[in-house]
């Protein structure tokens, strides 16, 4: 057991339900964009019934780590996404 007062150990155990949460979210939110033909953000925010912008942050996020690329469409609100090499390499997707 470690000591409380102790904050040089890291104690996986207690990992708050939370971050996993988040990172099944995200793992969703790539497995969309994976699977759909047109995924956009009213797409991710359907599957995962969450609000616009949550969907967005998501997407932004994503995109930021570089799992995701983004192409503008006919409208100027609305983006396709596209998994990246390196989305599709935890797929085991052929390149």
């Amino acid at each position: 057991m470690k000591d409380l007062h102790d904050d040089k150990t890291l104690d996986w155990i207690g990992i708050p339900k939370g971050h996993v949460a988040i990172f099944e979210r995200m793992l969703t939110v790539l497995l969309v964009i994976k699977e759909t033909p047109i995924a956009t953000n009213a797409e991710v925010q359907k599957v995962i019934n969450v609000s616009t912008r949550t969907a967005q942050r998501y997407t932004s996020q994503l995109e930021s780590a570089g799992y995701i690329k983004r192409k503008s469409c006919a409208y100027w609100d609305e983006h396709r996404f596209f998994l990246t090499d390196k989305a599709k390499k935890l797929f085991q997707v052929a390149l």
